[in-house]
């Protein structure tokens, strides 16, 4: 859509209220009315849904849409056109650092495996338990 997009201004005629998808409060859309290049008018209700609203009844608005399918508009702006892609980028760098830091403690902790240590000599290797066992049957 972006290479063929046109822009053009629209109008809110209408904020419509939804139910929110737990049914506890309601949640406001827009339904927008432009005309395309050719002359047609066309209303589309926006993905975005918010409380409070972010647009009133009679407002301009900047809108983009496909001159072969304008019935796909979308109003111009940050939240309509990015706010999904904003919300999966936040949620996936979340799980990047939780695996960041995983990979970094197992890093860290097989280096402190691998390294004698004083913990090593008190416990003792696998090896050195079967000499003690030894020295202790001789005497």
């Amino acid at each position: 859509m972006a290479r063929r997009a046109v822009e053009t201004q629209g109008t809110v005629i209408e904020m419509l209220r939804v139910p929110d998808s737990e049914n506890k409060g309601y949640l406001f859309t827009p339904i927008v009315r432009f005309d395309t290049i050719d002359g047609t008018t066309v209303e589309f209700q926006s993905g975005l849904r918010t409380n409070p609203p972010l647009y009133r009844t009679g407002q301009e608005v900047p809108v983009v849409y496909d001159p072969g399918v304008p019935e796909s508009a979308a109003i111009l702006g940050v939240l309509s056109l990015w706010m999904m892609s904003i919300i999966l980028a936040f949620i996936g760098s979340i799980f990047l650092f939780i695996a960041t830091v995983m990979i970094v403690l197992i890093k860290r902790v097989a280096r402190a495996l691998d390294q004698p240590s004083h913990l090593a000599d008190v416990v003792g290797s696998p090896g050195r338990r079967q000499v003690a066992v030894l020295n202790r049957t001789r005497s």
